[in-house]
């Protein structure tokens, strides 16, 4: 089983528990959620251009409220469709990352994913970061609207489809 397998089980688990973003009668009906196949052509272990500035900047969520992230970096990301540069975000909070935090749209958006665009959480190694768009996810808000989720920056809008990831219920 691969590492990507074994995560969307994981989640599908969490969907049907108690902590879950599904409402009760979503979890009554609920066999999994959906998902491209697995494309290993979408997955990028790329040398990050790291920006020792870390401007602040606001991102407005769904629910019109702003929250402050700051742009650790950048990579350029050799699509299949083309070279597209994605932005490296950070909590203001967080002094060491190992993660980065990665809002994305993509032409699939309110059509076979979720509208409001999807996320990755990279792993950071150095200045090296692993971009998997099969691990792409939906935030909870495209679940519940109660939840508030960051919405991806306009630098973050790829001009062509990304058909890796979580698709939308």
């Amino acid at each position: 089983m691969t590492d990507i397998q074994h995560y969307r089980e994981r989640k599908d688990a969490h969907f049907k528990g108690p902590h879950s973003p599904l409402s009760s009668e979503k979890k009554q009906g609920f066999s999994g959620l959906k998902y491209y196949p697995v494309d290993e052509d979408y997955t990028f272990r790329l040398q990050a251009d790291h920006d020792e500035t870390l401007r602040i900047i606001e991102i407005q969520t769904n629910t019109e409220e702003m929250r402050e992230y700051q742009v650790w970096g950048y990579v350029d990301v050799p699509f299949p469709q083309g070279v597209h540069r994605i932005e490296l975000y950070v909590p203001v909070e967080e002094d060491d990352p190992q993660r980065l935090f990665v809002p994305f749209k993509d032409k699939t958006n309110g059509h076979t994913t979720y509208g409001g665009g999807r996320y990755i959480d990279a792993p950071l190694d150095g200045d090296e970061v692993l971009l998997d768009f099969n691990m792409a996810y939906n935030p909870y808000c495209a679940y519940d609207e109660s939840w508030s989720c960051p919405l991806p920056p306009v630098a973050n809008w790829i001009p062509f489809e990304v058909p890796a990831g979580e698709k939308a219920l």
